[in-house]
């Protein structure tokens, strides 16, 4: 996902606006000095609620009487509730339906509910390679093809993406699981680089043992600390990335994240191992430079944001000691470290734990029921309740603390914040979305349509691009002896091999129509038009409409092959 030179060209002929109206003055940057009216934001926060007793299993029926929510501390009423047993809406839910077909001399067909858009299912299925051993990777993705076939139901969507130090859409979100297993089959005859790292480790746990002084020792787990803490920057990106993209996708997302753990502490183990040996060299405050804590939780901060639940499944299984295996030296050698391998494994477990736990999901570790962690999860696919409440803000920027409180004697779960986000941030995040998952919004009926691309220097093109607006989909207001209207256009690219451009947002757009025209304008449309400089091959562009007045936005994509 990086930065590449394609955008916006920064002059001020870059982006124009003309309409196909008889009036010059039609479309303006400026907003009239007598413009006045208001634009009311209507911001729904969703809260996805599962509701156990205390052996796990679910427990359905409530109403939404039953729960109270509450903000940063603070009472909301909850305007939206939906419930859904056994992956039907439940009594009591507003639902939509498939009317089937009336047949001549038979009793009517009861309506067949069916899932509002906002409550399909998109599960992610995580394989970070790049922390996985490839045994413990091909065992769990064996038995992940069977609850993919069995428990998943037929408008559930899925996508599988790999972490190989980079992010790899192995497959876009698909309801043909074939597509998946394919994918997954794939993705079995790939290395592992876990292996790499435990042998990083080993090294330095034997340099430790092995040296005379503790200033070598330090030296040593220093220098693994370093390179490990690297590559978790590039790990936590990955997923940050993948965060942002979600953000503008409607409906449930669940991340099942596949590794062997990641180290909340970079190191630890090591610097407790010299001080191990070396008593007084006090090398344990040394981790606390390698400490990722504050990172993970802005991961599920922003995961929170994106309306995505984290399900961790640590791929290692049953926690075994690896101090005592035979090329280690048995006990031996191996029974001095146990104590340093506690540290270690449940270093790796606590973001598992951390990013399941905040995010109202669940962490499966320390087992190897592979099915049984997965049917677990099947069943907050199908058991679980969602709330709605109107904040008293919108596009402040904060985060805030949720809490949802039921009945005692029950356990809730449920993520436990969001951020408000501003417009210009939604419309970020929706272009990216329509972007990475062909996610489109065109109420509005907008279009894209290419000019011939030009050459401009080396691999790079010129593509002139307009933006149709038609005007009767655009909200438009009185104002004296004119209508207007407002608009705002985000725009970014991406290329054939996924390297994206930054997202753009142009200033808000203001269409002034005369009222003796009005009836001729809403016949027409209103043309924007942009410059873009795109690389040769095929680009995808994603467009952003907001229509400011009636504060909703649209989203459009398209494919160009720039240079032939």
């Amino acid at each position: 996902m990086a930065l590449v030179a394609i955008g916006w060209i920064s002059s001020p002929a870059a982006a124009q606006t003309s309409a196909d109206t008889a009036n010059p003055d039609t479309v303006s940057g400026e907003v009239p000095e007598e413009m006045f009216f208001e634009v009311v934001n209507v911001n729904l926060v969703n809260v996805l609620v599962w509701v156990t007793d205390k052996k796990g299993e679910p427990i359905t029926g409530l109403a939404k009487e039953d729960f109270e929510i509450f903000e940063d501390g603070r009472p909301v009423e909850v305007t939206n509730f939906f419930a859904v047993e056994r992956g039907r809406p439940a009594a009591g839910s507003v639902v939509e339906g498939v009317a089937p077909e009336v047949v001549p001399g038979r009793p009517p067909i009861p309506l067949i509910p069916t899932l509002p858009e906002d409550q399909r299912l998109y599960l992610i299925v995580y394989v970070d390679n790049f922390n996985l051993a490839p045994a413990n990777r091909n065992r769990v993705l064996n038995r992940l093809q069977g609850f993919l076939y069995g428990k998943l139901g037929p408008d559930d969507q899925v996508m599988l993406v790999s972490y190989d130090r980079s992010l790899h859409v192995r497959q876009p979100f698909t309801t043909n699981i074939r597509l998946v297993l394919v994918g997954l089959e794939e993705l079995q005859a790939l290395s592992g680089h876990q292996v790499d790292r435990l042998a990083g480790r080993r090294r330095a746990l034997e340099e430790i043992e092995e040296v005379d002084w503790a200033g070598a020792a330090i030296s040593a787990a220093r220098s693994h600390a370093d390179l490990v803490y690297a590559e978790m920057d590039f790990t936590l990106r990955a997923l940050g990335d993948l965060m942002q993209a979600l953000s503008g996708l409607q409906g449930r997302k669940a991340l099942l994240y596949i590794s062997d753990g990641l180290p909340m502490s970079v190191a630890e183990d090591l610097f407790i191992a010299v001080d191990e040996r070396f008593p007084r060299a006090s090398a344990r405050g040394e981790a606390f430079a390698y400490d990722l804590q504050p990172e993970f939780r802005r991961l599920a901060a922003q995961a929170n944001t994106s309306g995505v639940t984290f399900y961790t499944l640590d791929a290692g299984g049953a926690e075994i000691h690896s101090s005592l295996s035979a090329e280690e030296g048995g006990t031996r050698q191996g029974g001095g470290r146990i104590y340093v391998d506690s540290i270690y494994n449940a270093n790796l477990q606590e973001p598992l734990y951390l990013m399941a736990d905040i995010t109202g999901g669940i962490a499966f570790t320390n087992t190897n029921a592979v099915e049984a962690s997965l049917d677990r999860m099947s069943r907050d696919f199908s058991n679980f309740y969602s709330l709605g409440f109107h904040p008293g803000h919108n596009g402040s920027g904060r985060y805030y603390k949720l809490e949802v409180k039921v009945r005692k004697g029950l356990r809730v779960r449920h993520r436990r914040g969001y951020r408000d986000q501003t417009a210009q941030s939604r419309m970020a995040d929706g272009s990216l979305s329509s972007l990475y998952f062909g996610f489109q919004r065109n109420d509005i009926n907008a279009r894209v349509v290419f000019e011939r691309p030009r050459p401009r220097d080396g691999n790079s093109y010129l593509v002139p691009v307009e933006i149709r607006i038609p005007l009767s989909s655009l909200t438009l207001v009185p104002q004296g002896e004119r209508h207007i209207g407002r608009f705002r256009i985000t725009v970014t690219v991406m290329d054939d091999e996924g390297r994206l451009s930054p997202v753009q947002q142009k200033e808000p757009v203001t269409v002034t129509i005369p009222a003796g025209e009005l009836e001729k304008a809403l016949s027409q449309h209103v043309t924007y038009d942009l410059k873009l400089v795109m690389r040769k091959g095929v680009n995808r562009l994603a467009v952003g409409i907001r229509d400011e007045i009636a504060g909703e936005a649209f989203f459009v994509h398209e494919t160009i092959r720039v240079g032939g």
